[in-house]
């Protein structure tokens, strides 16, 4: 579980999620590292939002002013995980606006983080090679919950939305998300 000390990296980067219904970060960190800052040296991914070097020149900045920016810095891999989040939502808008894809727009943005946007265009929906990575996040959000309904994470304070979230399309499980990069 998280932190209390994360709670208001948290909150402002769902700020930014303005067409999302909830923020994705915290169940995305705890699906990809346990809120763990090791390095995983083989693959190359770093702290507890598993960024990629390249993943970091995209959405890596000092976010919290310590005169660094750093994948390994919670405070900073929060906000770019939140960065990465808001364009991939409003990437698949449009996408959908389009008539390219259909689908949830939470499952959309989850199945381009995990696959890419390129996969999820070519599916035209959520790629079956992305259920796993969703049926992960939607068992983690019992934990988060609570976070939501007291507005801590971005939430309004008022409770859960009527609509189940995630959705529930996803039943198997896998290791982390296959693809990453410039995609997604």
């Amino acid at each position: 579980m998280t932190s209390t000390v994360y709670v208001p990296c948290l909150a402002e980067a769902a700020s930014g999620l303005h067409l999302l219904e909830r923020p994705l970060s915290p169940l995305q960190i705890d699906q990809l590292s346990g809120w763990s800052d090791d390095t995983d040296e083989l693959s190359g991914h770093k702290g507890i939002a598993d960024f990629t070097d390249g993943e970091w020149r995209t959405w890596g900045r000092d976010d919290d002013g310590n005169g660094r920016s750093s994948p390994l810095d919670p405070a900073d891999a929060i906000m770019a995980l939140g960065r990465q989040d808001c364009a991939l939502a409003e990437r698949m808008t449009e996408l959908r606006t389009s008539g390219r894809i259909n689908g949830d727009l939470v499952d959309l943005t989850l199945a381009a983080y995990a696959e890419g946007t390129d996969a999820v265009t070519e599916a035209g929906r959520v790629p079956p090679t992305a259920t796993a990575y969703l049926a992960e996040v939607e068992a983690l959000v019992p934990r988060y919950e609570a976070l939501d309904r007291d507005g801590a994470a971005g939430g309004t304070g008022a409770g859960p939305p009527e609509r189940s979230w995630p959705p529930r399309s996803a039943r198997s499980r896998s290791p982390r998300p296959t693809v990453r990069g410039s995609t997604r």
